[in-house]
């Protein structure tokens, strides 16, 4: 059983990632408007977002919680 005190940072971090790759997507679809199931599918792009989306969600906990002492 997971301890609640584990439970709490990674619902936060499932439901951010969940939100940043939702951006992701909503970007692509400005971007391509109806070609976006072929920029999606055919192109590979849901799999191209997935490294994006970690590399936001590392910066952000990077920033908050990485305390460097001087």
């Amino acid at each position: 059983m997971i301890s609640k005190n584990l439970t709490r940072p990674l619902a936060l971090l499932v439901f951010e990632g969940a939100l940043i790759y939702s951006c992701g997507v909503m970007a692509i679809y400005i971007r391509f408007g109806a070609e976006t199931p072929g920029a999606l599918g055919a192109e590979l792009g849901w799999l191209k977002t997935l490294p994006a989306t970690v590399l936001v969600l590392a910066s952000f906990y990077l920033v908050l919680f990485g305390r460097f002492s001087r």
